[in-house]
C-alpha cells in the first residue's frame, strides 16, 4: 500500500475546487453527467458565467427564447429542391431578446446581433420543429422568438458546419467561439430535450 499524504491530498482538492468554482457553474452542473438530464440552468445565468459547460455535458436550460431572426438553416439542394438538414437557433435570455429586437426593428436587412452575452445555439432537426406547432410557425414566419427550454447534450461549437458558422459570423458582432456552446436536444419525440 502507498502512503497517504494528507497535505498533498488537501492541496489537490483545494486546487480542483478553485478551478471548478472559477466557472461559476459547479453547483448547477455538478449532477449533469453525459448520461443524465443535467441540472436546470437559467439561460441568463449561463450568459453571465465566465466559462461555458464542457462538451458532452448534459444540461437543462430554462428561461430561454429561441430567436428566429438570427437562426441559420443548414440546407442542401437535392434535385432542385432545398432540403433543410438542421436549424441552428440562438437561445437567449429576455434581456438579449429585447436588445436584438430593437436592433432588428432599426435595420432589418443589415442587422448584426451582438454575442457579448448570448452564448447558446440550439440545433433542431426539421422533425423536431414540425413536432411543435409554435416552432413550425416561427420557422415559416422567420421572425419573432419562441420561449423554449431544452434538455440536451452540449457539443463542441466547432462542430458547426462551415456554411452555418460563416452565416453566423456574417450577422454577428462580439462573437467569440470559445465561449459559445451548441446544444443538441434529444432526438426521440417525448424524450428529455424534445421540443
Amino acid at each position: 500500500m502507498g502512503s497517504h499524504n494528507p497535505t498533498a491530498h488537501r492541496l489537490a482538492v483545494n486546487t480542483f475546487r478553485r478551478l471548478c468554482l472559477g466557472c461559476g457553474l459547479l453547483a448547477a452542473l455538478g449532477s449533469a453527467g453525459a448520461g443524465g438530464s443535467g441540472a436546470s440552468i437559467p439561460v441568463a445565468e449561463l450568459e453571465a458565467a465566465k466559462k461555458p459547460p464542457l462538451p458532452l455535458q448534459a444540461v437543462s436550460l430554462t428561461g430561454g427564447n429561441l430567436f428566429w431572426p438570427a437562426a441559420v438553416a443548414d440546407a442542401v439542394k437535392d434535385q432542385g429542391e432545398t432540403k433543410v438538414l438542421a436549424y441552428y437557433v440562438p437561445l437567449v435570455s429576455k434581456e438579449v431578446v429585447q436588445q436584438w429586437g430593437e436592433l432588428k426593428a432599426k435595420d432589418m436587412d443589415n442587422v448584426k446581433f451582438s454575442y457579448a452575452k448570448a452564448r447558446v445555439i440550439v440545433k433542431l432537426t426539421p422533425a423536431q420543429v414540425e413536432a411543435t406547432p409554435d416552432l413550425a410557425k416561427a420557422v415559416k414566419l422567420k421572425s419573432g422568438f419562441t420561449p423554449y427550454q431544452v434538455k440536451g447534450l452540449v457539443t463542441d461549437f466547432k462542430a458547426l458546419p462551415d456554411a452555418v458558422r460563416k452565416a453566423f459570423l456574417a450577422r454577428s458582432t462580439d462573437y467569440d467561439a470559445a465561449r459559445m456552446v451548441l446544444v443538441e436536444p434529444a432526438l426521440k419525440p417525448g424524450a428529455p430535450g424534445s421540443p
